[in-house]
């Protein structure tokens, strides 16, 4: 199996959890994944990154820990070459919209 799974509790990822087979009436069996770290059954699957395609995010983000330091990065080094008054007036352009609207 491809995919990645994160501890929501302590943040551990892993390939495939661990897994307990509950056996409810000796017959039908129920499984559980839970964390190899601190035992939690929080566990939430992860996909790939769209926009690398080799990071690992949550369903809920749009891309993964590594890009979006590099974005925000990116953004503060675009940030820095303009005064404050500059600054307030892209602020000003951008209210209730986003950066695709430039495009």
């Amino acid at each position: 199996m491809d995919g990645k799974w994160m501890c929501r509790q302590c943040g551990k990822i892993c390939n495939q959890p661990p897994r307990r087979w509950d056996f409810d009436d000796g017959a039908a069996a129920t499984a559980t994944d839970y964390c190899p770290r601190c035992g939690s059954m929080d566990m939430e699957e992860l996909e790939r990154c769209p926009a690398c395609d080799r990071g690992w995010k949550s369903k809920s983000e749009r891309v993964c820990e590594k890009c979006h330091l590099q974005l925000k990065g990116e953004l503060q080094r675009f940030a820095r070459r303009f005064s404050p008054e500059a600054l307030a007036e892209l602020d000003d352009m951008l209210e209730g919209s986003g950066l695709e609207m430039f495009t």
